[in-house]
């Protein structure tokens, strides 16, 4: 992907006429000495999935940037979330890169693992990264440098069915652990009237990604972590055993389940009236109005909340993200970390992206804007993300994919196979810590 300096030619021919007397009747007429002048524009090119799923918005994010940056032309290579990866890897190994990457967290610790990133504090303005989520700055730190900055947040909230839960007397979404577990004996273990099993709750996924991912926020709000300072896991705290003890109780009382179940599967279970409660992004409410067939509708459904905690404060999520990055390789990084800053920190074009696409901005100085604070949907995605939360499994995210499926099997032998919590634990932790040295 050669990058080139496009050379616009605005040719301006500026012939001034002079009255020079009228010898012989005749107007001399005289060429200016103004010469046609040569303006260059720079093409930034940025790549990843933005244009196989955001055509609005990348649209308005090339229409910002050009306008405050006339010597810039963003051009946009489409790759899908799924190839971007081996493609990063190649264009690392080449030496041939992109001025922008379009990333993730899982990518840009893979990538920052290789050293094919730049850290971001010599390129962005440092009053950018202190405008930052606390939670959003850290997520993207490996070995003290910002290997990617965030633009996008996606924490989850917990999402409850609001019919099951007023018919269960409750008039707002549990805001502490125990009216969680009111709720939950409140609505799970019964049949409606077709003898549909209705669930209190459940932690989707397979053997993959998605059973750590649902059940990080219950971890970190129960106080517990993956990791701790040291880089040493501590899945088998007590903390830890808490939570897997209570989820263990509610799946032995017909409450919690049904385990395992895929993603999909208990998305519907949810909108058939089928499900109490579930943990989604910020993208769920999009998707529950279009397959639901009853679009805007279907939000009288819900309620929507942080996690609970112990004292209903609002409650910590997993922090998943898509980031920005600038290559090692990267040919226009000044013309990069422009184009960074304002897919970052400009309101009209971080608010343009809430508004078509729903997404969650990572400085706070937008957080507080009237137009985030003011939407209760976003707002409550806002207020996760001020209490903090991170990718599982950090600081190892390059390592997430086989630290999943170790977690979510020792997570379903503990719920159907009444495997013991503690040493199945000690077990896990061990595991996750040969992996993480190897």
């Amino acid at each position: 992907m050669k990058k080139q300096k496009r050379v616009l030619l605005v040719v301006v021919a500026l012939f001034v006429c002079a009255a020079v007397g009228f010898a012989g009747g005749k107007q001399e007429e005289k060429p200016s000495d103004t010469a046609g002048a040569v303006k260059e524009r720079t093409e930034v090119t940025v790549f990843g999935w933005l244009t196989t799923y955001a055509v609005p918005f990348s649209e308005v994010l090339k229409e910002k940037v050009e306008a405050k940056y006339p010597d810039i032309e963003i051009v946009y290579q489409e790759a899908s979330y799924e190839e971007s990866t081996i493609q990063y890897l190649l264009m690392a190994e080449s030496g041939d890169a992109p001025d922008v990457s379009y990333t993730c967290l899982a990518k840009d610790a893979m990538l920052a693992s290789i050293g094919a990133l730049e850290d971001l504090h010599k390129w962005i303005s440092k009053d950018i990264i202190d405008d930052l989520a606390p939670a959003a700055y850290k997520a993207g730190l490996h070995d003290g440098k910002l290997t990617s900055i965030i633009w996008d947040i996606s924490p989850y909230a917990l999402f409850t069915n609001a019919n099951l839960a007023k018919a269960a007397g409750f008039s707002k979404p549990p805001r502490t652990i125990k009216e969680f577990e009111k709720l939950m004996y409140a609505v799970g273990g019964k049949t409606d009237a077709a003898g549909n099993k209705i669930w209190g709750t459940n932690i989707a996924g397979l053997t993959d990604l998605h059973v750590p991912f649902l059940l990080s926020p219950w971890l970190y709000n129960f106080g517990g972590d993956w990791f701790d300072e040291n880089g040493k896991c501590v899945i088998n705290s007590p903390e830890a055993v808490e939570l897997l003890t209570w989820f263990k109780k509610m799946y032995d009382d017909g409450l919690f389940g049904p385990v395992p179940i895929d993603r999909e599967t208990n998305r519907s279970l949810f909108m058939e009236g089928h499900l109490g409660v579930i943990g989604e992004g910020p993208w769920q409410r999009g998707i529950w109005r279009e397959s639901s067939g009853q679009g805007e509708a279907f939000d009288k459904n819900w309620w929507l909340d942080t996690y609970p905690t112990r004292d209903g404060s609002p409650g910590k999520s997993l922090l998943w993200a898509s980031c920005a990055a600038i290559m090692k390789d990267a040919e226009h990084k000044e013309e990069a970390a422009k184009v960074i800053e304002m897919w970052v920190s400009d309101p009209e074009v971080v608010l343009a992206y809430g508004k078509l696409n729903g997404g969650i901005p990572a400085v706070q100085s937008i957080q507080n804007l009237p137009e985030v604070q003011n939407d209760p949907y976003r707002k409550v995605f806002v207020d996760a993300i001020q209490a903090g939360g991170e990718l599982p499994f950090a600081p190892y995210g390059d390592k997430i994919d086989e630290m999943s499926v170790v977690f979510a099997n020792a997570f379903q032998n503990i719920m159907i196979n009444d495997a013991p919590i503690k040493e199945t634990l000690n077990e896990v932790a061990a595991e996750l810590d040969r992996i993480a040295s190897e």
